[in-house]
C-alpha cells in the first residue's frame, strides 16, 4: 500500500484519524454511501481499511471483520470494539494470510472506504482476484474515493493533492480497473462544497 510520509505521520495517531475523518464527511455522500450497504444483518461483513473501528456499530446483528495496516488504529479498535467485530493488523496484500479469514467461505459484503486510492493498479488487480474467490454472486462490494477531474476547482485539487493515497485517479479510471473483474450496479462521483472535495461510490 502506498501512502506519503512527513506530515501524515499525525494521521497514524488514531485520534488525529478520527478529527480529520470527521472534517470531511459530509452529509450528501453519507447519506449515500449508508444506502448502499443493505441487508447487512447476519452478513459477513470485511471492512478493508477499517481505520480505528468507528463503523462498526453502523452493522449490527453482523460478522464484522475490520482489517487495516496501522497497528495503532487495529489497537484502538480492539480496546473499544472488540464486542463488536474481529480487528486484524494486516496490509490488504496480505489478507489471505489471516487463519480467521481462511475458515469463512463466503464473504457477503465488502467495504473499501478509501482504499483504492492507496493502492497502485496491480495491487488492486491481485486484491481483486483474492475478492473473487471468497465472495458470491449475492455479494457486493462497495468503495468509495477521493477523485480528480478538470473541471474541479482549485481548493479541491489541493486537497485531493494533500491527500495521503499516492494513487488518486480519475472516475473513469477506477472505473475501468473495477469493471475487469465485477459488475458495476452504481457509480456516482459527488461533490462537496464545504470543505471542498469529490469523491466516487461504487456497488
Amino acid at each position: 500500500m502506498s501512502q506519503k510520509k512527513g506530515i501524515y505521520i499525525l494521521l497514524g495517531y488514531p485520534i488525529i484519524y478520527n478529527l480529520v475523518q470527521k472534517f470531511f464527511s459530509h452529509r450528501k455522500t453519507l447519506l449515500v454511501w449508508n444506502s448502499l450497504i443493505t441487508k447487512f444483518e447476519n452478513k459477513t461483513i470485511l471492512d478493508i481499511g477499517c481505520g480505528t473501528g468507528e463503523d462498526c456499530f453502523k452493522y449490527p446483528r453482523s460478522n464484522y471483520i475490520g482489517i487495516d495496516i496501522s497497528e495503532k488504529y487495529i489497537n484502538s479498535a480492539r480496546k473499544k470494539f472488540s464486542k463488536y467485530g474481529s480487528f486484524y493488523n494486516i496490509d490488504v496484500q496480505n489478507i489471505d494470510k489471516i487463519e480467521e479469514i481462511k475458515e469463512i467461505k463466503e464473504i457477503d459484503i465488502v467495504i473499501m472506504k478509501g482504499i483504492l486510492h492507496h493502492l497502485n493498479n496491480e495491487s488492486i488487480t491481485k486484491m481483486f482476484k483474492y475478492l473473487s474467490t471468497v465472495i458470491t454472486d449475492e455479494s457486493y462490494i462497495v468503495t468509495i474515493d477521493p477523485v480528480i477531474s478538470d473541471d474541479m476547482g482549485a481548493i479541491a485539487r489541493l486537497l485531493i493533492k494533500l491527500d495521503r493515497g499516492a494513487n488518486v485517479r480519475l472516475s473513469k479510471d477506477y472505473y475501468d480497473l473495477v469493471s475487469k473483474q465485477f459488475n458495476i450496479l452504481y457509480s456516482k462521483t459527488l461533490r462537496e462544497e464545504f470543505p471542498p472535495y469529490q469523491r466516487l461510490l461504487m456497488k
